[in-house]
């Protein structure tokens, strides 16, 4: 891989890491909204998925700043977008609906193909 080429993955990985922790940290901050907004799209087990969802978005946003097990952790967003896509934002159309969580999923398919670059925590495997 050339030097130029690795340095690549970590734009996206850092910017990617700092949405999903800020996101993840507004749900955790304002819960019992983010739960009756859940409930209120029809999320199932809106509660627990409340929690599970902000919990893993800042784990997620941890994980992809440092560049720790960011297979995984995009993986996992890729999820979680695919859910914000198909729960809350699909019905709306694409353009102002569904095109942000679009882009975060594909950022984060990315990820997970190239792996986290340069400038990682030399711990974990990618």
């Amino acid at each position: 891989m050339k030097l130029q080429a690795s340095y690549g993955p970590v734009f996206l990985r850092i910017g990617l890491g700092l949405i999903f922790l800020i996101h993840g940290a507004q749900k955790w901050m304002g819960m019992e909204q983010t739960i009756g907004f859940f409930g209120q799209e029809g999320i199932p087990m809106a509660s627990f998925t409340a929690y599970a969802v902000a919990g893993l978005e800042v784990l997620i946003g941890v994980a992809f700043i440092l560049g720790l097990f960011t297979s995984i952790a995009a993986g996992v967003a890729v999820a979680i977008m695919a859910g914000a896509i198909l729960f809350v934002n699909g019905s709306k159309g694409f353009a102002g609906g569904y095109e942000y969580d679009l882009l975060i999923l594909l950022t984060a398919a990315s990820l997970l193909f190239t792996g986290p670059g340069a400038l990682k925590v030399p711990i974990g495997k990618d």
